[in-house]
């Protein structure tokens, strides 16, 4: 995630984020198992989604963050940690 820390479009879908849910949520919070549970609590998320992924800048970035395979490693190694 480093490598995209400096992304536009990145840094405004986490600023329209912060400011739906008041919480600081990246790509590794909305992944996975933590999704279902974050849209009951913050159905507005899925708003924020729908309009960063028309852009694309957005969604070229979400294609290559989620085809990388070290970021799918690193969700599933958190995700194992947070089942324990």
């Amino acid at each position: 995630m480093a490598d995209y820390q400096d992304d536009a479009a990145l840094k405004a879908f986490y600023t329209d984020l912060q400011q739906a849910t008041g919480e600081q949520l990246d790509l590794t919070s909305l992944s996975g198992e933590n999704m279902a549970g974050l849209l009951i609590k913050y159905p507005q998320i899925q708003e924020v989604i729908m309009r960063h992924s028309k852009d694309p800048a957005f969604a070229k970035t979400l294609q290559e963050i989620f085809s990388n395979p070290q970021f799918v490693r690193s969700v599933a190694v958190l995700q194992q940690g947070k089942q324990k």
